[in-house]
């Protein structure tokens, strides 16, 4: 699938992928009005975002509520512009050390942890987003959904690894581009984003409600869930 279908399918505004995001941001909200109701003002990170991703709240809804969203991202060229509402750091999210615990009324984690590494990255990030927010909602894909999100190929992350090599060889996939060379298949196979199932995504959240977002029955993603403490 090339990058105009894979635009079409899950970033467009008028998207698959951005009428699932529109539904399930539903508790983000709800949790918003809830905070801003007992401390007059809502702070949030969000961990690995992109600023068009805040475009499906409305934006007077985030004025009047008062929020502040700090979004974080590792260090590199072309961050967005700081808005009144959006302002951008950089630093590591599996090591948050510059933020004291509970620090954020919201942390918010958008098809991110499947990116941070292996295993042992993957619980430190759990662990710090844990760790510095009050109320926590992360989203990811399941591995045992058919089509892969990068991708957007049936089966990708299913295949041999290198069956994946040829075909990202041959193909440009999704958003990730045809690899030049045998090398830049090879470097990209390695950066490929690690997919989990839902025993693992609660191992790695154990004091959250694990929401299971289905597409055609069959389950797409997983969110994490865990109220504030006000």
């Amino acid at each position: 699938m090339n990058k105009a279908f894979a635009r079409n399918f899950y970033s467009s505004p008028s998207s698959v992928g951005n009428k699932f995001r529109a539904k399930r941001i539903k508790p983000l909200t709800d949790a918003i009005k809830q905070i801003y109701q007992k401390k007059g003002g809502v702070s949030i990170l969000d961990v690995g975002g992109k600023i068009r991703y805040w475009d499906i709240i409305d934006k007077d809804f985030l004025l009047y509520c008062k929020v502040k969203i700090v979004i974080l991202n590792i260090p590199r060229e072309n961050l967005d512009d700081d808005t009144e509402i959006c302002t951008h750091t950089t630093g590591d999210a599996c090591d948050m050390q510059y933020y004291n615990d509970n620090h954020f009324y919201i942390v918010h984690s958008n098809s991110v942890i499947e990116h941070v590494g292996n295993w042992s990255k993957m619980k430190s990030f759990a662990s710090e987003v844990r760790r510095v927010g009050k109320y926590l909602f992360v989203q990811t894909p399941n591995f045992w959904f058919p089509i892969e999100p990068h991708y957007m190929t049936p089966f990708f992350h299913w295949l041999p690894r290198y069956t994946r090599i040829s075909l990202i060889l041959k193909h440009t996939l999704g958003n990730r581009g045809q690899a030049d060379d045998l090398n830049d298949a090879m470097e990209k196979l390695e950066g490929q984003p690690r997919m989990i199932n839902y025993a693992c995504f609660c191992l790695l959240f154990p004091d959250c409600t694990i929401i299971k977002e289905k597409f055609l029955f069959v389950t797409k993603s997983f969110i994490a869930l865990r109220m504030a403490q006000l």
